[in-house]
């Protein structure tokens, strides 16, 4: 995450005092727009992953009421081998789009997103310390007359 920067203005480095809090406030929209990001694409991942899993199923329950004993015609279960190995071949195809478009995950776990939503989760807590420290800062200056400030000198 970029650091904002505190724009200095006029000489002796003198700060614009009115813009620290929409600073503050920038930041902390930037952090939550990113974490609804987040929650998006885990949505998203979901759905798909949910409708991928049901297609495959209905595919083999297709398949599986198709599939007689093998002593019976040979060239239907030669078919089916070849619809089998068809259906394989679109599950790979799906698999890599869906690797291509979602951040990869271990089977059935989305540990790789939990992390990811708790490096934000750490943002926002760095960002609050952050944030105090500003306060904290805030308070070594003094507010002039024309809205600069200029800090405060311990004599």
């Amino acid at each position: 995450m970029k650091e904002v920067e505190i724009p200095y203005e006029g000489e002796n480095n003198e700060i614009l005092y009115d813009r620290l809090p929409d600073l503050r406030q920038a930041r902390l929209e930037d952090l939550e727009r990113r974490v609804d990001e987040m929650e998006k694409m885990l949505a998203v991942f979901n759905k798909n992953w949910r409708d991928y899993q049901e297609m495959i199923e209905q595919k083999f329950q297709h398949i599986g009421g198709l599939v007689k004993p093998r002593h019976e015609e040979s060239g239907e279960v030669d078919a089916l081998r070849d619809m089998l190995h068809r259906i394989e071949s679109q599950n790979s195809v799906m698999r890599s789009e869906l690797e291509f478009k979602m951040p990869r995950v271990e089977e059935d776990d989305h540990s790789g997103l939990r992390n990811d939503i708790l490096k934000l989760e750490g943002k926002v807590v760095r960002l609050e310390k952050k944030l105090e420290e500003l306060e904290r800062w805030e308070k070594g200056f003094k507010v002039n007359v024309d809205n600069t400030v200029r800090p405060v000198v311990i004599e």
